[in-house]
């Protein structure tokens, strides 16, 4: 049996993967016309092997600054543009439970919209890695600078 540190270090290193996949996909791929090449199912859900902790935070370092570039050269009227979201087929079809094919494997969003999205999906998944620190280090105290 697995211990809990190895379960706790799986997950965030998980979530952490996704989350920097989700921005890509969404910033750099969508509205930066980026080359698309997330694979959600297969590489940030692995439980096999994984990244050491120096590829993770260079991971995430690089797909932020990226984002930063792309998102902090919009202009306003570029909020309004709509970006088209692409997926891997599998991806696709495992998320929406049916059997596409290639060209029907992409949602559209307004930008402004997506930007709301993906800080709110941040945002939730960011809660869930501080829940799981809480419980894995048990303290009750604020880990995370903020107080509310």
């Amino acid at each position: 049996m697995e211990k809990i540190e190895d379960i706790y270090k799986q997950c965030r290193q998980s979530l952490l993967t996704f989350l920097a996949g989700n921005e890509y996909q969404n910033f750099a791929s969508a509205i930066g016309n980026k080359p698309f090449i997330r694979n959600r199912s297969q590489g940030e859900f692995n439980t096999e092997g994984g990244m050491t902790k120096d590829e993770l935070i260079n991971l995430l370092l690089m797909t932020r600054a990226e984002s930063t570039f792309i998102l902090s050269n919009l202009s306003k009227d570029d909020l309004q543009r709509e970006v088209i979201i692409r997926y891997d087929l599998n991806d696709w079809n495992r998320m929406h439970r049916v059997n596409a094919s290639e060209d029907e494997t992409y949602d559209v969003s307004v930008i402004s919209r997506l930007l709301i999205q993906v800080g709110a999906h941040y945002g939730y998944h960011a809660g869930q890695i501080v829940l799981l620190s809480k419980l894995m280090i048990d303290i009750d105290e604020n880990i995370t600078g903020q107080y509310h």
